[in-house]
């Protein structure tokens, strides 16, 4: 596919996002994709693991809205800046535990590397800046509850 081909693409997941129809999501991603978010949950696979992953953001930030603010695409995939920005009302599901809601209103900056063959998402590596994040999350929380619980 072509550069310009890929950048509408990537598009799709984030507007699919914004709307809450995540089942847009299903004919652009291949069934073999890997979704790799470590902080949470590692690695999704296939459509309904990259449906899964965009639940996971919307359940814990349910007002959440993306914003994209620049993509690189080239004939192999492409990258995706992005801001996003909501409400923390719902648990992060993390590999550690749950995150109980906050109810803080916070803003994370992401940028997704997708690689794309034969017209479909075939992987995404995720990578944001987990500090700024825990701003707004109760970690300590979380911490307190791993302790107790070991």
């Amino acid at each position: 596919m072509s550069a310009e081909e890929n950048r509408d693409l990537v598009r799709i997941p984030y507007e699919a996002f914004n709307d809450r129809d995540f089942d847009r999501v299903l004919p652009v991603i291949a069934p073999d994709a890997r979704i790799t978010s470590p902080v949470i949950g590692g690695t999704f696979a296939g459509p309904a693991g990259f449906q899964q992953y965009l639940q996971t953001w919307a359940d814990a930030f349910p007002d959440a809205r993306i914003e994209i603010t620049k993509i690189i695409a080239d004939q192999e995939g492409a990258a995706v800046e992005f801001t996003g920005r909501g409400t923390n009302a719902g648990p992060l599901v993390t590999p550690a535990g749950e995150i109980s809601p906050t109810g803080r209103h916070g803003e994370q900056r992401f940028c997704d590397v997708y690689r794309i063959r034969n017209g479909k998402i075939v992987g995404l590596h995720v990578y944001f800046d987990l500090t700024t994040l825990l701003t707004y999350v109760d970690v300590a929380g979380l911490l307190r509850e791993f302790r107790l619980s070991t």
